[in-house]
């Protein structure tokens, strides 16, 4: 081999690690980005959900932002109740093998598959397991569960854009027959960044997302400035439209409920829950207003000023069944 022939060689392979290190480098540094990105992510969880001690319950989802752990038994919760006081709440919950608040599933197909999505509402926050709307529904539907399944699949804090996007990942596969939805108190809260935002930061979740963590502070918790309303009333209605149409499209019906509000009709979520009618008048989803129901009442049916009583869970589930029954939509 001549002088010439070893330069060109070594040159190449000079070229060839540089190129590998490079690549390593890159790898490295989203990698590394990813990793900074998602903890930051579970550190700004509370800002949406309200509490921090559902950090350690939770975990990190690129499709679905965050799900509860899967097989928890029996895990007690201290919080503080939606109210004036912050009054303690302490109660326990079990998840099965999905994360969802619910014993673990029968095969696809073996029986009426009800599918529960929405926020802490559906989920059943600060009530025990057995006490939530789906779990009553479920008691009152068929207790053994020998012909019909409901799946509570509610999640502290989750919007209607992480309902939509539970359907269109994990929601259909599970083959419901049936779909349930309640959503809006987790889209107008205010965060740091809109649901569509987040969405994109962790499709992303590389460099800039680095460069995003740095800007945005170590802490969300301990920022209040530059908040945004994780859904702008126009892209609530689209949301709810596209679970409306997806659910359409695989000829399974969908209820929207709309969640009764104990407080001051100016409260900026009213526009947000006027908006379901809108939504079920532009496609073929069933509208379900609870409020006659919580109204006619004998008993406290909210524990605060979002979230019912188990009285209250009992009255959506009972107003629920007898509205299916009504109608045949059941076997």
């Amino acid at each position: 081999m001549t002088s010439r022939e070893v330069k060109t060689t070594r040159a190449n392979l000079g070229y060839f690690l540089l190129g590998v290190f490079v690549t390593l480098s890159v790898v490295a540094i989203f990698s590394l980005g990813s990793k900074l990105f998602f903890t930051w992510q579970q550190g700004a969880t509370p800002l949406v959900t309200g509490e921090r001690d559902l950090d350690k319950l939770i975990q990190t989802d690129v499709d679905l932002f965050w799900t509860f752990q899967p097989n928890l038994k029996n895990v007690e919760v201290n919080e503080v109740l939606a109210d004036d006081k912050n009054t303690p709440s302490t109660y326990t919950y079990s998840t099965n093998e999905l994360g969802f608040r619910s014993p673990p599933l029968f095969p696809a197909g073996s029986r009426f598959r009800i599918l529960a999505i929405g926020d802490s509402t559906t989920f059943g926050q600060h009530v025990a397991d057995h006490e939530t709307w789906p779990a009553q529904l479920q008691q009152l539907l068929d207790p053994e569960a020998k012909q019909i399944e409901v799946i509570n699949a509610g999640v502290i804090g989750a919007s209607s854009f992480q309902g939509l996007a539970f359907l269109q990942t994990r929601g259909l596969a599970l083959q419901p027959d049936l779909v349930i939805a309640t959503f809006g108190f987790g889209d107008w809260s205010a965060a740091h960044l809109s649901d569509r935002d987040r969405a994109r930061a962790y499709q992303r979740h590389g460099v800039l997302d680095m460069l995003e963590v740095a800007f945005l502070g170590e802490d969300p918790q301990e920022v209040s400035a530059n908040l945004v309303p994780r859904a702008t009333p126009g892209e609530y209605l689209d949301n709810m439209l596209a679970i409306a149409n997806l659910c359409e499209k695989n000829a399974i019906p969908v209820f929207l409920i709309n969640w009764p509000k104990p407080y001051d009709l100016k409260d900026p979520e009213n526009k947000y829950g006027s908006l379901i009618m809108e939504a079920c008048k532009r496609s073929n989803a069933h509208s379900f207003e609870l409020s006659p129901f919580f109204r006619n009442a004998t008993e406290p049916v909210f524990i605060d000023r979002v979230h019912a009583t188990p009285a209250g869970c009992r009255i959506v589930a009972e107003s629920l069944a007898a509205y299916f029954k009504e109608r045949h939509w059941l076997p």
